[in-house]
């Protein structure tokens, strides 16, 4: 496999910030204490997907409420100003840092997350971490809207920018934009099909990617 660019997700893969949102989302539903677990375990089972459409699915679904645009809009905002600072100042997913100081150099880098763009890009300006990469997406776009973006302004194919994520909506994504995904997982349990590849480490993922 001929390798042109690599695509990251950002939160459990670049910043181990996945326990920042979880707690965010615990903090956002207090109120709904017959419900918490419930939207908590559908959060967690729905990593990289926008926030919004996860209120949106949350309150038709599991709340049965009516979601307005404005409280839409209400709780995005309360919610970034829970995960803004905490994202910023939260540890390097291990070898993560040292990872995009390598190859940042030899090939263009490529970021499509959940998070909403300016905040993500917020995040990666506050951190020093804008000029390790090319390009940072973040919703509203899909990220198959972003891999297919990417891919036809770049023009390369999909098999030449490997996905890493760390959860199934990444995978899907890769799926759907027939890019090349790697799993990363901490755990052996990572929730991906049985024929996924999964990486562990950076050390790992460099193997994968580099080893002929």
């Amino acid at each position: 496999m001929t390798i042109k660019a690599i695509l990251f997700d950002f939160d459990g893969v670049i910043v181990d910030s996945v326990n920042v949102k979880t707690e965010a989302f615990r903090e956002l539903f207090s109120n709904e204490k017959e419900h918490l677990q419930t939207i908590i375990n559908f959060h967690l089972a729905n990593g990289g997907m926008s926030r919004f459409v996860k209120f949106e699915i949350i309150y038709r679904e599991i709340l049965k409420k009516p979601l307005t645009k404005e409280l839409s809009q209400e709780l995005g905002e309360r919610f970034s100003k829970l995960v803004m600072q905490k994202v910023i100042e939260c540890e390097y997913m291990p070898g993560a840092l040292e990872f995009l100081q390598k190859y940042s150099n030899q090939l263009p880098l490529f970021i499509a997350s959940g998070t909403p763009q300016d905040e993500l890009k917020t995040i990666t300006a506050k951190r020093d971490l804008t000029n390790y990469f090319k390009e940072i997406h973040g919703t509203p776009r899909s990220k198959p809207e972003i891999i297919h973006d990417i891919l036809e302004r770049h023009k390369m194919q999909p098999k030449e920018m490997p996905f890493i994520g760390d959860a199934i909506n990444d995978y899907k994504a890769a799926i759907e934009t027939k890019t090349p995904f790697y799993g990363y997982a901490q755990t052996s349990e990572n929730g991906f099909p049985a024929h996924t590849k999964v990486v562990h480490s950076f050390q790992e993922l460099e193997s994968a990617l580099f080893t002929k």
